[in-house]
């Protein structure tokens, strides 16, 4: 079984320059928030599993509502910590793995994360025990749709062939996941689907020394793809919205 991978030293850092520093980073946020708008309507307790740096705890503690973030990576935890001080938000951190986590939220966030653990349909199971009955599940995953038609119109034929993803200092997950997956995993337990949402559907596929759009164009545009097939199929990241049924 493949390893969980945890972000330390230069990756944390070179994470946050490569996705937050980025046009990426914006566009995650916005369709994100796009998707959760409907919840966010009151305040909740919500959990961020595995939130790293803290950029979406920041963003919703902002807002008034009350986050509780873990994070098994020192490194990003000092960051996250270091951003809540900064702009003056209350946010409870703690490092923790999947397995020391305990409770239940109205809304757990678990973005980013599940394409960088060796047991993935296991960890996502004990990510959904963390949901309250009647309660939601924000799910970002990396998609290996994307990465394996990047390769074929790059003609990176080998990569396919060795059907590995990742290793050393990429950014690159080792075990992207197929959105048909983790579709299935959550319909099996009986959790309805209200939001399935591509992120960066276009934006990855530009070629160096093409003119690439602004933010606002790119915002506009990916917004018109994300829910919309065949383009949602070949996002970078699919974002879920589940619900677990009310007990």
């Amino acid at each position: 079984m493949t390893q969980d991978r945890i972000f330390e030293d230069r990756l944390a850092a070179k994470f946050g320059r490569r996705i937050y520093d980025s046009y990426k980073g914006a566009l995650r946020q916005h369709l994100v928030l796009r998707d959760l708008k409907p919840l966010l309507a009151e305040l909740l307790d919500i959990l961020d599993v595995g939130g790293g740096q803290g950029e979406m705890s920041l963003l919703l503690a902002g807002l008034g509502h009350r986050l509780e973030l873990a994070e098994p990576s020192a490194e990003m935890l000092a960051k996250a910590r270091e951003a809540f001080a900064t702009a003056g938000v209350q946010v409870q951190c703690r490092q923790a793995r999947l397995k020391e986590l305990t409770g239940q939220y109205p809304l757990v966030l678990f973005h980013a994360v599940l394409e960088w653990l060796g047991d993935q349909h296991g960890s996502l199971q004990q990510v959904m025990d963390r949901v309250a009955p009647g309660g939601h599940l924000s799910l970002l995953f990396y998609n290996r749709h994307s990465i394996d038609f990047n390769h074929l119109i790059r003609g990176n034929y080998r990569h396919l062939e060795r059907g590995s993803y990742g290793g050393g200092h990429s950014l690159t997950p080792h075990s992207p996941l197929w959105p048909e997956d983790v579709y299935g995993w959550l319909e099996e337990a009986g959790w309805t689907l209200e939001a399935k949402t591509g992120i960066r559907c276009f934006s990855d596929y530009f070629q160096k020394g093409e003119q690439q759009p602004d933010l606002e164009t790119r915002i506009r545009w990916e917004e018109w793809v994300a829910n919309r097939e065949p383009y949602r199929s070949l996002a970078r990241y699919i974002h879920v919205l589940a619900r677990r049924p009310a007990e």
